[in-house]
């Protein structure tokens, strides 16, 4: 289930031997991650919103950011990486993007840094499975929103359909367009379009942040399109 890292024995140590803590806080990544409770049972990321302050905490392996586009691409060769059984309390989590188009990530923040989630442990996978299905989302509804997307996009190797981007894209010809791609990204291949529509109208909230940070609101700005004002409604 694990790699070999050694272990810290604290966040604090982590991030010092995986790298200058810097301010603002630190950012690394964090693979086979876990999210559990004060009594050590695992839990929903997505839980946090309705828990008490300080109740949830992370486990994994913290490596150096690297240099990779993608989350995962050179986390291992930026230096090695140090296994912590407790991390944080979590203060915040987010699907970020490092710029419009790039790949989104899960970002979980505490007092001491911000990690991008590479990849769940395996024991975590099933749990994390709801919420790594909202991340999907959030990047293909923005993909098809953004006014500047023209490409064939390559998703785990494969060339899937070209995608151009269109901000007067409604709900119901989303869940048309992501349903025909299910496969290609990872979704459920037996997703039925009234799941897909159900999905969508649950992470709403989540999609709708990230379109609003700042770089997409740029990028809407300057194709001269008004956020609020997008047909897509979810």
């Amino acid at each position: 289930m694990y790699t070999s890292e050694p272990d810290a024995p604290t966040e604090a140590a982590a991030l010092e031997q995986t790298g200058a803590a810097g301010s603002p806080p630190a950012v690394r990544r964090l693979t086979d991650f876990e999210v559990f409770d004060s009594q050590g049972s695992l839990k929903g990321l997505e839980l946090h919103e309705f828990s008490a302050a300080g109740s949830l905490w992370l486990s994994g392996a913290v490596y150096p950011m690297g240099t990779g586009k993608l989350p995962d691409a050179t986390a291992r060769a930026a230096g090695p990486g140090r296994r912590v059984d407790k991390i944080g309390p979590v203060k915040q989590w987010a699907f970020r993007r490092t710029a419009p188009g790039a790949p989104v990530h899960l970002e979980v923040v505490t007092d001491a840094a911000a990690y991008v989630c590479v990849r769940p442990a395996t024991t975590y996978k099933k749990i994390f499975g709801t919420l790594r299905e909202a991340g999907i989302l959030v990047g293909e509804v923005t993909l098809r929103l953004n006014p500047f997307t023209e490409k064939a996009s390559t998703v785990k190797g494969k060339r899937g359909r070209k995608i151009k981007g269109d901000p007067k894209l409604d709900l119901d010809k989303m869940v048309g367009e992501i349903l025909k791609d299910k496969d290609l990204i990872g979704l459920e291949s037996r997703m039925t379009a009234s799941q897909l529509m159900q999905q969508l109208l649950n992470c709403g909230y989540l999609v709708l942040e990230n379109l609003r940070t700042p770089a997409m609101l740029q990028v809407f700005k300057r194709g001269d399109v008004a956020v609020d004002g997008l047909q897509f409604r979810c």
